[in-house]
């Protein structure tokens, strides 16, 4: 009887464990994804502001500074993309209990992804208060 009650708490055990090491195997695969993935998206980002600072120094045209506030932009999205897919990183492998580390990566990729919203409502408002008009499509302002 003790046989059998020791084989039962054994076995239990032992599904225990490979259900915790599945675990273990899905978390680590699962935040290798999560950071290649904001990688390639930070990749994606870093492209397209390379791309948008070149066509600003470009012939001068009439959207030179359009042309470089995106290209800022863009870099902050790539560091914010980045800096989420590190803080996730980390943040997977010890979820739920996260450490400070990680939390403090994801925070500073919300601020970088906030700051190009927040830096264009600047802009505007400053535009307003002027007396221009704010034109979206070249973004600048029209001091017409």
């Amino acid at each position: 009887m003790a046989k059998a009650a020791t084989t039962g708490a054994a076995a239990a055990g032992a599904g225990l464990m490979k259900n915790t090491a599945s675990s273990s195997a899905f978390r680590c695969l699962l935040k290798w994804l999560v950071l290649l993935a904001f990688i390639l998206l930070a990749a994606h980002c870093l492209y397209s502001a390379v791309y948008s600072a070149w066509v600003s120094a470009g012939a001068a045209g009439q959207y030179h500074q359009g042309w470089v506030r995106w290209a800022a932009g863009q870099v902050c999205y790539a560091l914010a993309s980045f800096s989420f897919g590190l803080g996730l990183f980390r943040g997977i492998q010890t979820f739920p209990g996260a450490t400070g580390g990680s939390a403090a990566l994801i925070v500073l990729g919300a601020l970088l992804a906030l700051a190009p919203y927040v830096g264009g409502l600047v802009l505007i408002d400053g535009c307003l208060d002027r007396g221009g008009s704010w034109n979206r499509a070249t973004l600048q302002c029209s001091d017409e």
